[in-house]
């Protein structure tokens, strides 16, 4: 799990249940919530704001996570490596800015999200060095529009829903994010 201080974690709580039935009730999710149940064997179950919650059979569920749905804005600086044609020196650094929200909650603790990021930093620097391959010396303006243009499908996937991406390209600088030349900002 990447640890930086300002990405967000769609998981907003987490508890183990106990093997005897819980004392009370276990109460519908709030708005912009969903409850995922984990048994020990089995199919997740996921209770939306305003479902009702399935009664506890004694050891039915062994662990409840608390999701959050609601739409956040993420900010990701990347440095693709796309951009070494002839005329280019070094590779862009660019600001990608896109809103998300969680889709699935238990697609999302099924694969262990617990870094909003890392679930489409790879998939988008992946599109972003497609692109930025075709550009070489090309004006800034030019690649930033290509970057734009292949942002506009960039959807994320089942589990976590993507849109409204655009990247915008910024002055050249040394890599300040260690390996892999990113550093990613997240902003309820």
């Amino acid at each position: 799990m990447v640890t930086h201080p300002l990405t967000y974690d769609p998981v907003v709580e987490t508890r183990t249940l106990p093997r005897v039935r819980p004392p009370g009730p276990v109460r519908t999710p709030p708005p912009g919530r969903a409850l995922v149940l984990v048994p020990d064997a089995g199919p997740m179950r996921t209770v939306g704001p305003g479902e009702p919650v399935p009664e506890f059979r004694a050891g039915a569920y062994r662990r409840m996570f608390l999701v959050d749905t609601t739409e956040h804005r993420l900010v990701l600086e990347l440095r693709p490596d796309g951009r070494r044609a002839r005329g280019a020196s070094a590779p862009f650094h660019c600001r990608v800015e896109l809103r998300c929200r969680v889709a699935d909650p238990g697609g999302v603790v099924a694969r262990g999200i617990r870094d909003m990021s890392a679930a489409w930093e790879g998939p988008l620097r992946e599109r972003l060095r497609e692109v930025s391959r075709g550009y070489g010396a090309c004006p800034t303006r030019t690649v930033q529009d290509a970057l734009n243009a292949a942002l506009r499908d960039f959807t994320g996937d089942a589990d976590v829903r993507l849109y409204g991406a655009r990247a915008e390209l910024l002055p050249r600088r040394e890599p300040s994010a260690g390996p892999g030349g990113s550093r990613v900002r997240g902003v309820p």
